[in-house]
């Protein structure tokens, strides 16, 4: 939606030349990235669907990973900026909303994987054993994943610094079920890990960083609600 208001809302398209590209980066429904691709051709603009993976980190590094859906051709006339940003350059498909569906199965995983390191990270902490030690363990066993590496550390600060927000998953897991609904998907994985982040959301942790997902676990198995019992 922001990618619309700024092109089309607020002039973006009408201040471009006829020749040229707008990439979009940003996390869409790949129906929304093929409106976005047939109103730009209707002025003569083209247009790639390359959303990105790496986080703010993967921005500063120059290191994304993007996934472009779209003509081969502007992907090669664009490789020089594109090369400054990725760490790798994935061409997933001729057509625009291509790069977005490969984005969407990356954000699903992302998701869950946050939800189930929470998850974990939970029990360990609601048993009594040391969040430091629980994370060590399962860094170097079969239990690692990269989300446990990345977010476990954050999960045991009371306020971490904000890399990927909350509310992000809301909405990106949103378009994960969306898609799922259109594909006749059943995604039992995906719609339970929206669920916690929706409810961390609806505790007021919506603009926290997305480790902060443990403080609805948290809520769920409330501590002196247990005690009391």
């Amino acid at each position: 939606d922001q990618a619309r208001q700024v092109l089309f809302d607020q002039g973006a398209a009408d201040a471009l030349s006829p020749n040229a590209v707008v990439v979009a980066a940003c996390t869409q429904p790949p129906a929304q990235a093929q409106r976005l691709a047939k109103d730009l051709a209707e002025r003569g603009i083209g247009f790639l669907d390359a959303p990105v993976s790496g986080g703010t980190k993967g921005a500063a590094a120059g290191t994304l990973s993007i996934m472009v859906g779209g003509d081969p051709a502007l992907t090669q006339r664009l490789d020089g900026p594109l090369k400054a940003m990725a760490g790798r350059i994935f061409q997933v498909g001729p057509e625009p909303g291509m790069g977005s569906t490969a984005k969407m199965v990356n954000q699903l995983l992302c998701g869950v994987h946050i939800a189930a390191a929470a998850e974990a990270m939970h029990v360990a902490e609601r048993a009594g054993i040391a969040l430091p030690i629980m994370h060590e363990i399962v860094s170097v066993s079969a239990g690692n994943s990269w989300m446990w590496g990345d977010r476990g550390p954050r999960m045991m600060q009371d306020d971490p610094e904000v890399t990927s927000a909350v509310d992000i998953f809301v909405k990106d897991l949103g378009i994960v079920l969306s898609q799922g609904e259109v594909m006749r998907a059943g995604l039992p994985l995906a719609a339970a890990a929206r669920q916690m982040f929706l409810a961390a959301s609806g505790l007021g942790h919506g603009a926290a960083d997305d480790s902060q997902v443990i403080r609805a676990y948290r809520a769920l198995n409330d501590r002196r609600a247990a005690n009391d019992a």
